[in-house]
């Protein structure tokens, strides 16, 4: 199978303030979850893989220290949201005529098939979405050189889907991948699926209540 030549660019800058603890760090199959989608991103064989950290720097930086070739980019501005953490990609990347795959770390479910379907898509001079219902849409995405330019228009927490949606996109459906890991019941629900492992969901936990009984006295 001839992989077209593409850059990925995976985000693990958040703080998982509703969690109040690192979703990048739960396991999945005994690694943690940046770790794990990092592996799956490296079959397709990418010219470039991003890894951009922001809130737990060292914890990922850690993670993933098995990956030499991946870039490990630090967003000081983290906590501005989203959009600081693509604009730092776009700009480590530089000028490049590679479609790009943007991954998150907490699409559990997230296969190397996944990412190949995005890539093989054609024609290749679109964005790609992926479709999880009639009405929704995201990421994992591949977006062309010239999208990935627009970084400079967003704000906050706007990531790239304001942009694909303002215009005409393709999509790949894989309902499978609407679940992620913003509300402590999605975490619950993976594990209950055998999706997520327990080894580090206790601690992790407890040491997160610890962190709320000590701020709330």
């Amino acid at each position: 199978m001839n992989i077209p030549p593409h850059n990925i660019i995976l985000l693990a800058a958040g703080e998982s303030k509703r969690l109040g603890y690192p979703k990048q760090l739960l396991t999945s199959q005994g690694r943690p979850l940046v770790e794990h989608i990092a592996r799956i991103a490296f079959q397709t064989q990418p010219n470039r893989l991003l890894i951009i950290t922001g809130a737990y720097k060292e914890r990922i930086e850690e993670a993933v220290k098995n990956f030499p070739t991946a870039e490990i980019i630090y967003n000081p501005a983290w906590k501005t949201g989203l959009s600081s953490s693509l604009q730092c990609a776009a700009q480590s990347l530089g000028t490049t005529n590679l479609p790009t795959l943007i991954l998150t770390t907490d699409q559990f479910r997230l296969t190397k098939q996944h990412l190949l379907n995005l890539l093989l898509f054609h024609p290749q001079n679109c964005n790609v979405m992926t479709e999880y219902s009639s009405n929704l849409s995201g990421i994992p995405a591949r977006i062309t050189p010239a999208t990935l330019t627009q970084t400079h228009t967003l704000n906050g927490d706007q990531g790239f889907k304001k942009i694909l949606q303002s215009s005409h996109n393709e999509t790949i459906r894989a309902p499978e991948l609407l679940h992620d890991l913003d509300r402590p019941e999605d975490v619950k629900m993976a594990i209950q699926a055998g999706w997520l492992d327990t080894s580090n969901y206790h601690a992790m936990e407890s040491a997160s209540f610890v962190r709320k009984h000590l701020l709330s006295e």
